[in-house]
Formats: structure tokens, sequence, C-alpha cells
């Protein structure tokens, strides 16, 4: 997608239809062919692009992302040893003031 227009399209089986050429990412290279070889190219190359292919956040989803892995290995953690609680909430109280969120 580019905005909110399709660039190409691909199946499972690797056949593809490319409707904006100049608009498909650099790094992921597609063909229309239908042999064998092109098709099992097309579907390798299009999972290694979606592999590949870094994520840009936004600084404030980045934290929240985060905070919230915390807060579930808060909960596997904390779940049979509650004296160690009072003092992990206060720490990530701490790392919420001090990010910002």
């Amino acid at each position: 997608m580019h905005m909110n227009r399709r660039t190409a399209d691909i199946d499972d089986a690797g056949h593809c239809r490319i409707y904006f050429k100049s608009f498909l990412p650099y790094n992921l290279y597609l063909e229309e062919k239908e042999d064998i070889d092109s098709l099992v190219n097309n579907i390798t190359d299009f999972h290694y692009w979606c592999a590949s292919r870094a994520l840009t956040l936004d600084r404030k989803y980045a934290k929240e992302i985060g905070l919230n892995q915390i807060k579930e290995v808060e909960q596997e953690v904390f779940a049979d040893r509650p004296q160690y609680y009072e003092m992990f909430a206060q720490r990530l109280e701490l790392l919420k003031t001090v990010a910002g969120v």
C-alpha cells in the first residue's frame, strides 16, 4: 500500500498482480510471471521483506508497549511472592514518571 493506494497483490501460491510498480518498496521484488521459479521467488521475497521491515513507532507508543510488557511480567513474577510487589510497584511508578507516561 502507498497511502490508500494498493500497489501490488500477492496470494499464498505466489501469483501476484502489480498495480503501481513505481510505488513498490525498493527491496521487494515481485514478478507477474506464472512459472514455478517466479512464484516461489515471489513468496520468498515477500516473506523476507515482511521480516526485515523496520517499523517506526512514535516514542509515546514505544514507551506504552514497554510498560505494558513490564505489567505482564509483573503479574507472572509476583503471583506467588507478594512481599516483593511493593518494592517493584514503587520502582515502576518511578520509571513511569521518568518516561513521562
